[in-house]
């Protein structure tokens, strides 16, 4: 220690006393740190479990109703001419589905230019877009200063400031003035027709090169018109793709897709698996079992339990395991996608029954996570603020004991150095005494 006399007079090694005293000193800051550091080993494994509460909360939460856990798959007989997509909660069924007209945008090409850059002179051109009846039109100005006084930087105007167009200088290939205007509609369908107007603009004008028209389709026999080759109203969860015209009729088939089900069974099953492995490593006697005997993941454990275990039978479906769903005596679930696809083919109406809505497996299981994992209420979330307000006292008693160990040092050092002062002005005394009685042995 910097400023002790280490044994100048007494021989003591007075940095060493002083260090093993302040060990001794220090047990209670280190059982402090020790306690410390156990709880943030407990409060990473409540962290990690309401990680894994989470992700099985989100695998419930994507399956929890019938739309959401029902699967389909589309198939069309020419799906060169019209394909199907699922986008929700579809009907199984097989549909006629003939094409005669695909609806398209409307399109202007303008008179011919030298180059992409020629200029324009003029006052302005107006640009209608939208059914007559119910339309928009925008007057675009010839001005320098928004770049409307070239072709190309009248096209540039058009696409970023004039909503429902879009245009292009285009290269024709002529002979002379090769470079037109191209102005189409942004979307297809009469709705979204493109009407051009030119105020007096030296050498610009247009030409229809395409009308706006509607898809023209019947489906089991009913005509249909749409705006857009992309029709989602017809069929329920079903987007129909309008792909091509006059090919006949392609019948389109709507099914349940077993397999994409049994998939989402599946995930829940991870879910919950890895759940429970969290459980046999945390709570058990082995290494490393951390939350062994912790009453709030004993809570959480026997909520989630007995929420598997309740009964979930349903019509002619006895409960789970008609399901193929079953627990081990571990508590690991496993999961038969063939039983499970066959009840689905048999008993459709009672697998929904038994595994969505409030009263499903699924649904109660959400239920009882959503308590568990609430970030107010739910006993998790507390336990973890719990920890952190422990290892929060700790930090300020273990400064605080730090400022009474620094206070002790300084007081051991005093004391040793004042004992190598003192011990130094017995030794001066004891010189004296010992010279003052020689003098008076030779004076005899």
């Amino acid at each position: 220690m910097a400023g002790t006399v280490d044994g100048i007079v007494s021989g003591i090694n007075t940095t060493e006393l002083i260090g093993k005293l302040m060990d001794v000193a220090r047990a209670p800051i280190k059982q402090m740190e020790s306690k410390q550091s156990t709880l943030n080993i407990r409060k990473f494994a409540f962290q990690d479990l309401n990680s894994l509460l989470g992700s099985l909360q989100t695998a419930l939460e994507a399956v929890d109703t019938e739309a959401e856990f029902g699967a389909y798959a589309a198939t069309s007989t020419i799906s060169t001419g019209v394909t199907a997509t699922i986008t929700g909660a579809a009907t199984p069924g097989t549909h006629d589905v003939a094409v005669s007209n695909l609806a398209q945008s409307e399109l202007h090409q303008s008179s011919g230019f030298a180059t992409a850059s020629a200029a324009l002179t003029g006052t302005s051109i107006d640009v209608r877009v939208g059914d007559p009846s119910n339309s928009t039109t925008t007057t675009v100005n010839i001005d320098a200063s928004i770049g409307t006084t070239t072709l190309s930087g009248l096209a540039s105007y058009l696409n970023d400031s004039v909503a429902g167009v879009k245009a292009w200088v285009m290269n024709t290939g002529a002979a002379s003035d090769p470079y037109v205007l191209m102005v189409e509609g942004a979307d297809t369908g009469t709705a979204n027709a493109v009407d051009l107007s030119v105020n007096g603009v030296t050498g610009l004008s247009f030409t229809n090169a395409r009308d706006a028209e509607n898809a023209s389709f019947t489906v089991d026999g009913i005509a249909i018109s749409s705006g857009s080759n992309s029709v989602s109203d017809v069929l329920p969860g079903v987007t129909l793709n309008l792909l091509n015209e006059s090919f006949g009729t392609s019948k389109v088939a709507i099914n349940r897709d077993s397999s994409a089900m049994a998939d989402k069974v599946d995930s829940i099953v991870a879910a919950y698996n890895n759940l429970d492995k969290f459980f046999d490593s945390q709570t058990g006697k082995a290494a490393g079992a951390v939350l062994s005997g912790d009453s709030t993941v004993r809570q959480v454990q026997q909520k989630v339990t007995s929420t598997v275990t309740q009964d979930y039978a349903q019509g002619t479906l006895s409960g789970l395991a008609a399901l193929g769903l079953s627990t081990d005596k571990t508590g690991k679930m496993s999961f038969s996608s063939a039983t499970f696809t066959s009840a689905l083919g048999t008993n459709y109406s009672d697998v929904m029954s038994s595994l969505t809505g409030t009263d499903g497996f699924f649904g109660k299981l959400q239920s009882a996570l959503d308590v568990i994992t609430d970030t107010t209420t739910g006993v998790v979330e507390a336990r973890i603020k719990s920890i952190d307000t422990q290892m929060t006292d700790l930090t300020d008693r273990i400064a605080d004991a730090e400022v009474r160990l620094a206070t002790y040092h300084d007081m051991l050092k005093n004391q040793f150095t004042n004992m190598e002062l003192m011990l130094g002005r017995y030794q001066g005394t004891q010189k004296y005494l010992e010279q003052q009685i020689a003098q008076w042995t030779k004076q005899k």
